[in-house]
């Protein structure tokens, strides 16, 4: 009996989504389609080069960052820095996702050495591999960092 159903079902769906006077509801279906079916590889795949920058830190120069570290994973929330000492020049920061899209550009004042960015969990940064870059007029830091990288929800641990 489930098998008539779903057979009918697939029928349906396949006979709306071609049916052109149905064109807004099919946009909706496909819309839904694609949210659900978003890939993990894609929210956490690399980009290769970005990954040979990060290890190259010495483009860095006098910058020298404490924290975050190379791979952290942010609640979501925000993500802290701290600079090893106080930046002497202003310093512009970009926060791109895995596929190089900037989601944030900001300029951190000169004399900072502590700064928190507020990250929009729900709009922009859903769980994934994130890449920040913290510009210099020496140099440049590249890091990568992770928005709940650890997706088992709370009850299944342990």
């Amino acid at each position: 009996m489930k098998h008539k159903e779903n057979l009918f079902l697939e029928q349906l769906v396949e006979e709306t989504l071609s049916n052109p006077g149905r064109r807004n509801f099919r946009q909706i279906v496909l819309a839904v389609d694609e949210a659900f079916h978003t890939q993990l590889d894609d929210l956490f795949k690399s980009v290769p080069y970005y990954e040979s920058l990060i290890l190259a830190e010495a483009r860095a120069g006098a910058l020298k960052v404490a924290s975050p570290n190379n791979g952290a994973d942010c609640n979501g929330s925000s993500i802290e820095f701290e600079l090893a000492q106080p930046a002497q020049s202003d310093l512009k920061l970009t926060i791109e996702n895995s596929n190089e899209d900037i989601l944030i550009k900001t300029k951190i004042e000169a004399n900072t050495q502590s700064f928190s960015i507020p990250l929009d969990a729900k709009q922009k940064f859903p769980s994934g591999r994130y890449y920040w870059k913290l510009k210099s007029e020496d140099g440049t830091v590249i890091r990568e960092f992770f928005v709940n990288k650890d997706l088992m929800p709370k009850k299944y641990k342990d």
